[in-house]
């Protein structure tokens, strides 16, 4: 896995609510507009590691080449086609695993993986069993590194700017032994009106620069006027080594014009990093995001002017890898841009 590279992501504004991605905890499946369902999961799972029976996780030294299979089912009435394809693992633009596109080559730790097939038929009401090779470079560094498999219908439906395609992919995650950690650095962090809302917030640049995978809890506090403190803490979700993002976080006070003092620290999983701290100004007041919006809203990002050459799919992956499905929407860039999202404190 690249060391400090910019993962980049944008969603286009329209139809976002139709996004539909989640996580399963032993299997998933893809639901097509028809009804159609793909599940993908370890045709042998292992009993052995936390999540075995929803994905791939080995330890390995370098080198090291193995092969194992991939269960496929199709519990839908009709027969389902598929595109087959290994791809890399990256961080969102709001944290947490997702999978790149498959119209972008893997160069990451999916470049490891070589599924036996290109493309598979299911017919209905049936299991197919699904074989691949993953051969670990010899000067592959020590730490987490995931790939996917991926299954992509090869029917896919359009709505105006928004095309929908259907795909289940199913984690493969190395960890290469090796003396390896997950640490986070802040780089920088500004306090005022975030870009995607022009409401109260904190943008924090981030990044994993250790070799573990892992998921940040940050501790934000920030002093200002007229004896203003507040002290918070926020839990991301997974970030991979070697990826930074900027993370825009909704706050919820008014902060008045002055000079605040902007502390943060990360103490996941009982680590204590070194805090960034900043000293910020503020020449006008900037309020909060409306009172009356849901606790769980986060502000999505309109799309950027520009063209992206790539689609990618968006989920929540828990612990880094597992199994998901993912509804597609435009557009994805791994192209050097600063993502943006918003998270919203409690």
């Amino acid at each position: 896995m690249t060391p400090r590279t910019l993962v980049a992501a944008t969603l286009a504004a329209a139809g976002i609510a139709a996004l539909a991605a989640w996580t399963m905890p032993a299997r998933a499946g893809a639901a097509s507009p028809g009804g159609g369902v793909l599940t993908v999961s370890p045709a042998h799972p292992d009993a052995s590691v936390p999540g075995g029976n929803a994905y791939f996780v080995h330890s390995v030294t370098p080198g090291t080449r193995w092969t194992d299979e991939v269960a496929v089912v199709n519990t839908n009435d009709s027969a389902i086609d598929a595109w087959v394809d290994p791809v890399d693992g990256i961080t969102s633009i709001r944290t947490g695993a997702v999978y790149s596109a498959r119209t972008v080559a893997a160069t990451r730790a999916g470049a490891w993986v070589t599924p036996q097939v290109g493309s598979v038929t299911v017919d209905p009401h049936v299991q197919i069993i699904v074989a691949f090779t993953v051969t670990v470079p010899v000067g592959a560094t020590a730490g987490d590194h995931l790939a996917g498999i991926a299954f992509e219908s090869k029917q896919a439906t359009s709505s105006g700017a928004i095309t929908t395609v259907l795909r289940s992919v199913v984690a493969v995650q190395v960890r290469v032994r090796g003396p390896a950690v997950f640490q986070l650095r802040v780089f920088s962090a500004t306090l005022g009106p975030l870009s995607t809302t022009g409401t109260s917030g904190i943008s924090v640049d981030m990044e994993d620069i250790g070799g573990f995978l892992g998921k940040p809890l940050l501790q934000i506090s920030v002093e200002g006027p007229a004896g203003y403190h507040r002290a918070e803490s926020l839990a991301l979700d997974t970030m991979l080594p070697g990826d930074r993002i900027t993370d825009e976080i909704l706050w919820p006070d008014e902060l008045g014009a002055g000079a605040y003092r902007l502390s943060i620290s990360e103490d996941g999983s009982g680590r204590h990093g070194a805090a960034f701290i900043a000293t910020v100004y503020l020449t006008a007041a900037v309020h909060p995001a409306s009172p009356l919006a849901p606790a769980a809203t986060r502000p999505l990002p309109t799309a950027a002017s520009d063209g992206f050459p790539a689609w990618i799919l968006f989920g929540g992956v828990a612990g880094g890898a597992c199994t998901t499905v993912l509804a597609i929407l435009l557009v994805a860039s791994a192209r050097r841009r600063r993502p943006v999202h918003a998270g919203l404190l409690p």
